[in-house]
């Protein structure tokens, strides 16, 4: 709010001001009126293309206020979905039978003897695993 006083010497700084005006020769006030419509230009000319409208979007997007919460939320995001959830049963382990004695002859070659002895490893390995998993 203003108090009388302020409002009587802006009313006498304007009555100045519009004094001086009218006391203007008109080139001046071409002048004046040229470099208006130059500045009303300008600003007009400054609104962004819409082929920049894109460029802008990712600079603002790659602003340190917005990559910052944006990062720790996928961090967060990938975390939460990479923790392991505890379950009540053991994962069943396919059983895979031990080779029956009558295939153990010398007419298998020793590479299919090797083989089907890793299986049996295997076999054996992940039962153990199995049983270790159901004690704890």
């Amino acid at each position: 709010m203003t108090t009388p006083n302020e409002q009587r010497l802006n009313e006498r700084i304007n009555q100045q001001l519009d004094q001086e005006v009218e006391q203007l020769d008109i080139g001046k006030v071409n002048a004046i009126a040229e470099a208006r419509r130059t500045a009303l230009a300008k600003v007009g000319n400054s609104r962004l293309h819409f082929s920049q409208v894109p460029m802008q979007f990712v600079h603002w997007l790659f602003n340190a206020k917005i990559m910052t919460p944006i990062a720790l939320a996928v961090c967060l995001a990938i975390l939460v979905n990479y923790i392991p959830q505890p379950t009540d049963q053991a994962t069943p382990v396919a059983a895979i039978q031990p080779l029956p004695l009558a295939l153990i002859a010398d007419d298998i070659p020793s590479e299919d003897l090797a083989f089907l002895q890793e299986l049996e490893f295997a076999t054996w390995l992940s039962e153990q695993a199995a049983t270790k998993e159901v004690a704890l």
